[in-house]
């Protein structure tokens, strides 16, 4: 690890490591479709289903600059879309109002980076992983914080 990246490495890398974090595992539309414990069925020509995300996860689903709703997991949807033959609605709702509108079935699936866990797997069908993250935390070189596990008194542990 480079202790004092130039200002651009860093802000790439934190950009991936942010992106890599939210699309830990993508919610993604083929696997949920139907959401629940009902097996996914294929789609048959002009069904329509509804997508709910979330609009802050440069760059896998944001909107750019002409207010278009855009980035991989846009993309990959669409082509999923476009492949088997259905139309999707996306609804940019926000990640828990997505995953809250899926729970009351408003809407078909959702399309976000979500971590797997026991407890969210009893609840959801998940898509087979398409990218991978890990936790990583940076820190100034000046900083007393040496470790997750030896952190100061000033390091928040969210757990």
């Amino acid at each position: 690890m480079i202790r004092n990246p130039s200002a651009a490495v860093s802000r790439l890398r934190r950009s991936v490591r942010t992106a890599g974090a939210a699309a830990l595992v993508a919610f993604v539309a083929v696997g949920a479709l139907l959401a629940g414990a009902a097996p996914a069925t294929a789609a048959t020509d002009g069904d329509k289903y509804v997508i709910g995300t979330d609009t802050t996860f440069a760059p896998f689903e944001f909107t750019d600059q002409d207010g278009d709703l855009v980035g991989i997991d846009m993309d990959l949807l669409r082509a999923i879309a476009k492949d088997q033959g259905f139309e999707v609605e996306i609804r940019q709702l926000g990640f828990d109002a997505a995953v809250q509108a899926l729970q009351s079935n408003q809407v078909d699936a959702v399309m976000a980076g979500m971590s797997i866990t026991e407890e969210r797997q009893k609840a959801f069908d998940f898509s087979e992983p398409y990218f991978t993250s890990g936790v990583q935390l940076g820190v100034l070189e000046a900083s007393d914080i040496q470790s997750l596990d030896g952190r100061s008194d000033r390091c928040h542990d969210p757990q």
